[in-house]
């Protein structure tokens, strides 16, 4: 199984953002160890899931190391994605420097304790077993960190590290700090608009807009899609096959890798709107079958309606049930609510109830 080891420095989007990273690699099955710089007052109210956060720890004395001498091989793995650097634009940027080369002079020793932490925090200065097994031994290094700090992290921090003999990160993140409190924003938004804020509009858009977004769309198809099914089938879910392979289902079919290979290049924009598309795609099904016009040709004495529908039905339950599943990392609040509503306990869906309540 492999082994996937998340690390951030800390401001509350990227804990956000690493969080994302953390359950879809646990959704893949993969083992999953998320640290944490901080241990944050809004891990409750922001959804994250990390296992472990930096104990502060007085600096002590390292061994010196000229960086210089390291930049060459630096860039060799970077230029390579051996040391994969994303996006493009901070990638190119830790290029060009490490061209121009690295300072001479070693990093203070306060400075190194910091950049060690998702290091030390495995126990890497007692011999700790967790070190071997996370760092030494795990397939993928991932560090979030924001691009105030891009060259000391993905540049200076892997230099350090290959002087000391120790591996460097397999993957640094860059991300953009948006320099609001998030936790403030959680608590008057909502854990959910927040996280959708900042993983498909931020910097642009806002929370309150993002909320509005979920419950509108999001919450409208899932919240008629299952009405219907209470309605029309008396909540017991339809299992007919669609004729032909509507888009909805190829959609639906190829999400889940579109996803993943967004995430493996940290693109949460990107994954997020192929999730998205998955809501776009059911809207227009939705209107272009029309079911409520099945159903008064099914009550007309209509032999064939009553197929389509069941049909047509259950092509929507099964968009809303991809949903679930694929919006676990970046809403998982939501996912769960969502799955609760099309799970079939005893052969039927639960009673009936508006995905976001608080807000009705």
């Amino acid at each position: 199984m492999p082994r996937f080891y998340v690390t951030t420095t800390g401001p509350s989007a990227d804990l956000v953002r690493a969080d994302v990273l953390a359950r879809h690699q646990r959704q893949h099955g993969d083992r999953v160890r998320f640290l944490s710089a901080v241990d944050s007052p809004d891990r409750d109210v922001l959804a994250l899931s990390y296992n472990d956060f930096v104990r502060p720890a007085p600096a002590r004395p390292r061994e010196p190391h000229r960086l210089a001498d390291h930049a060459a091989a630096v860039r060799d793995l970077v230029a390579g994605d051996r040391l994969r650097i994303r996006p493009a634009g901070p990638r190119a940027d830790v290029l060009a420097h490490l061209d121009a080369g690295l300072p001479e002079r070693p990093l203070p020793d306060a400075v190194v304790a910091g950049l060690c932490a998702p290091i030390t925090a495995l126990g890497h200065d007692t011999g700790g077993p967790n070190y071997r097994r996370w760092w030494l031994e795990g397939d993928r290094r991932v560090h979030v960190v924001d691009d105030g700090s891009l060259l000391l992290h993905a540049a200076q921090w892997p230099a350090f590290l290959l002087a000391a003999g120790i591996p460097p990160p397999t993957d640094v993140v860059v991300t953009t700090d948006l320099g609001v409190d998030l936790g403030a924003l959680a608590r008057a938004h909502g854990t959910d608009a927040v996280r959708w804020w900042v993983l498909r509009h931020a910097p642009g858009g806002s929370a309150g807009k993002a909320g509005k977004e979920l419950l509108k769309h999001l919450g409208g198809l899932v919240d008629q899609v299952t009405s219907m099914i209470h309605r029309y089938r008396d909540g017991r879910p339809p299992t007919a096959a669609a004729p032909g392979t509507p888009p909805l289902v190829a959609v639906c079919r190829e999400v889940p890798e579109r996803v993943h290979a967004a995430l493996v290049d940290a693109d949460f924009r990107r994954a997020t709107d192929v999730v998205w598309g998955v809501v776009e795609e059911a809207t227009r099904h939705l209107a272009d079958t029309r079911p409520w016009d099945l159903v008064s040709a099914e009550r007309q004495g209509d032999t064939g309606a009553s197929a389509r529908l069941d049909a047509v039905l259950a092509v929507l339950l099964a968009a809303c049930r991809t949903l679930a599943n694929e919006l676990t990392p970046f809403v998982p609040s939501v996912a769960t609510r969502i799955a609760e509503r099309c799970a079939a306990l005893s052969g039927t869906l639960t009673p009936p109830v508006p995905l976001f309540p608080q807000t009705r």
